[in-house]
């Protein structure tokens, strides 16, 4: 694996490098800027396409010279990334293909390094899970769903959570206005529409959640008051065990009237039927969707509303955190966990949700720094 210098790059004395495997993309470029303005670490990006690569890579170095390098790698041939992941401390997985996940996991341990994504499907969280106590063997962190949706949800119920003295119910609305920009994240947004249940927690028990389970929530200026939807995320289960609650949910407000009352509904539909063929023709449709009848600029915004005691009385806990580029809040997220991972401040091996592994009001203090929108309210 050859790794080809940019103005004179080179490892870093103190640290190996990270590898961000699609690093030129969307989000990858917002996390890569980010990593040289918020840390000391040094770069790889890497992806098929060399050119690419290394565009990025002399754009990035000329503010950071001697940090930055580009690599060729190949996401659907995980075992040819075993030399460049020797050199590296952790493999960064941006890629659009969670069905991956295991692969280039896999090679990461083979390679001494840890691994990180931040895929949301629960695609990747299964062909991780095999791997957690080979990780954890090896002292490796495997590391997933990091970044805003999911990788937020679990840090804000955990902040808005240490609040109170007990928390008896927290729970997280999003709000998302955006362009699908490639077919790939439009794929990967339908399979997860079509084929992933909303979960709710009610009496500390998880269950199935039903199409009469929606929760309004203030999601700030851009938004407003909107009716939320629930979803699943993986990340959430295990907090009421771990800090008490009894009622706990993720929920997302819809894209648009066009695509929430006709298309969501046909993704529904095929999806119970197992129409898994027709999700290329369904993608297109949904990308259609958003693009065409979504108003106004891009924007993200998720909330934490939180219910219990402090000093004796009822109490709550509220928390907003938005930004004008869905990216750069998933990157800030990421970066703002990457600090920690960087100055030895995490404990832990195997496989890890970040909304768990981070602190999280440390992660909040560097998303702020970073120009993501952290407002908290108490009541």
């Amino acid at each position: 694996m050859n790794v080809h210098n940019v103005h004179g790059a080179a490892p870093s004395a103190q640290m190996k490098p990270l590898v961000l495997l699609g690093g030129y993309g969307g989000a990858g470029r917002d996390i890569a800027a980010l990593l040289l303005r918020e840390t000391d670490a040094c770069l790889v990006i890497a992806g098929r396409d060399l050119a690419k690569a290394e565009a990025f890579a002399e754009q990035l170095a000329a503010g950071s010279p001697g940090r930055v390098n580009a690599a060729q790698a190949d996401a659907d041939r995980p075992e040819s990334l075993g030399p460049l992941l020797r050199d590296a401390c952790l493999l960064l997985d941006l890629t659009p293909g969670a069905k991956r996940a295991h692969g280039l996991a896999l090679a990461a341990l083979r390679a001494g390094a840890d691994y990180m994504d931040i895929h949301f499907q629960q695609t990747a969280l299964e062909g991780l899970a095999p791997l957690s106590r080979d990780y954890e063997a090896a002292g490796r962190l495997l590391l997933t769903q990091a970044g805003s949706h999911p990788g937020l949800p679990a840090v804000l119920v955990r902040a808005a959570s240490a609040r109170l003295d007990a928390c008896r119910s927290a729970l997280v609305g999003m709000g998302l206005a955006m362009r699908v920009e490639t077919q790939a994240t439009a794929l990967e947004l339908v399979e997860e529409i079509m084929f992933a249940e909303g979960a709710l927690c009610e009496d500390g028990v998880w269950r199935t959640a039903r199409g009469s389970d929606i929760r309004v929530f203030d999601l700030g200026p851009r938004f407003g008051r909107r009716a939320c939807y629930p979803m699943r995320m993986p990340e959430l289960e295990a907090l009421p065990g771990l800090i008490g609650l009894r009622e706990t949910g993720a929920f997302v407000a819809g894209f648009n009237p066009v695509v929430d009352c006709a298309l969501i509904p046909l993704l529904l539909a095929c999806g119970r039927l197992g129409l898994r063929s027709a999700t290329p023709l369904l993608a297109r449709l949904f990308t259609w969707g958003v693009n065409t009848f979504s108003r106004g600029e891009p924007h993200m915004a998720l909330c934490v509303d939180a219910q219990g005691e402090r000093q004796g009385g009822p109490a709550s806990a509220r928390l907003l955190v938005e930004h004008p580029s869905p990216y750069l809040l998933t990157a800030a997220a990421v970066v703002a966990y990457l600090r920690q991972y960087l100055d030895g401040g995490l404990t832990g091996n195997g496989l890890r949700f970040m909304g768990h592994a981070a602190e999280p009001e440390r992660i909040l203090a560097d998303m702020a720094r970073m120009g993501v929108r952290v407002a908290w309210e108490s009541g």
